[in-house]
């Protein structure tokens, strides 16, 4: 194998690595948003149940007052099982991907 094949290996190597590492990165990114806004809500719904309603396709919390706006809106999606079960598989396909592109990296540094 030539060297010019070498650097060719370890360039898409690197690029793997690379791609794997953002994609990690964004998964971990809409984990942390879906968690905080499941915190909050929890919060909410846990001291302030009777502020929450449900309309369409969101949970609004109000103000308790009539004629007030509302609060804070919350989507129904954001809390819909099967898709926190997908991220969740995301996740360790992309932790998986992640770390077999960095041996990768690795054992062709080694070589």
């Amino acid at each position: 194998m030539t060297q010019g094949d070498k650097d060719a290996i370890y360039g898409r190597a690197k690029r793997e690595e690379k791609e794997a590492k953002q994609h990690l990165a964004f998964l971990l990114v809409e984990a942390t948003r879906l968690s905080a806004e499941l915190v909050k809500f929890a919060n909410v719904f846990s001291h302030n149940s009777h502020l929450v309603q449900a309309e369409g396709n969101e949970f609004v919390v109000t103000s308790g007052i009539p004629g007030r706006d509302h609060l804070e809106r919350f989507s129904h999606t954001d809390f819909d099982a099967e898709r926190i079960v997908i991220l969740i598989r995301d996740l360790h396909a992309a932790r998986e991907r992640h770390r077999n592109a960095e041996a990768k990296v690795k054992e062709l540094e080694g070589e």
